[in-house]
């Protein structure tokens, strides 16, 4: 109930529910930014982990724009190079840990930037009745709790050099597996299907979401 090692377990578990969030992007949050006039620059919570989708919402009641992701060099290559008329921005990139960047800039004040992202729990676990099925420890379903105990018998067997922590280790691995499928199929996204032969040069999908580096 209390000491060193308990503290260490309460530690793991916190840290399996982070990288469970990281790994899987299956719990999503939306949230929405107001927009300053010529302002393409956006300080972002360092709770942030990842991006599913971001657009643009005109105050003026004019169509919104489905922003594409690019990389926060292309930005500021086309800053530097290019005479962007006034227009909605439809480029964003995610820059450190907490930098969103648009391009073109805003186009004018109290428009909207509402994105799909996946956060970091609220808070820690540290008492017994805590739940990480709760949404402000991590909002992970009960059906995937074992995943994060397999997590911290790992780290504990590594710490206690269990002959039996790699075999933990691998137990997590194979949950984060099942659970990026679990969650694809919840959400009716069609798996890949394998081909044989010369690989199509069709655009598919990207990955569920953008990493930020967190």
């Amino acid at each position: 109930n209390s000491g060193t090692e308990q503290s260490l377990i309460d530690s793991w578990l916190n840290e399996a529910i982070l990288q469970w969030l990281m790994e899987t992007k299956m719990v999503k949050q939306t949230a929405s930014i107001s927009a300053t006039s010529g302002v393409g620059d956006y300080t972002l919570d360092y709770s942030v982990l990842s991006f599913e989708d971001v657009w643009y919402q005109p105050a003026s009641g004019g169509q919104q724009v489905l922003m594409e992701p690019v990389d926060s060099r292309d930005i500021r290559q086309m800053r530097l190079y290019q005479t962007a008329s006034p227009n909605n921005p439809y480029y964003y990139a995610f820059e450190g840990v907490n930098l969103l960047m648009i391009y073109p800039n805003a186009n004018a004040s109290n428009d909207l930037i509402h994105m799909v992202y996946t956060a970091a729990a609220n808070s820690a676990m540290s008492a017994t009745a805590d739940d990480p099925s709760n949404s402000a420890y991590g909002w992970i379903p009960a059906e995937f709790h074992p995943a994060l105990e397999a997590y911290a018998k790992w780290k504990a067997g590594e710490y206690n050099d269990a002959p039996r922590s790699q075999m933990w280790q691998q137990e997590w691995m194979m949950w984060l597996g099942k659970g990026k499928v679990m969650t694809a199929k919840k959400s009716g996204t069609m798996l890949p299907v394998a081909t044989w032969g010369r690989k199509s040069k069709r655009r598919m999908p990207l990955t569920p979401g953008t990493d930020v580096g967190a």
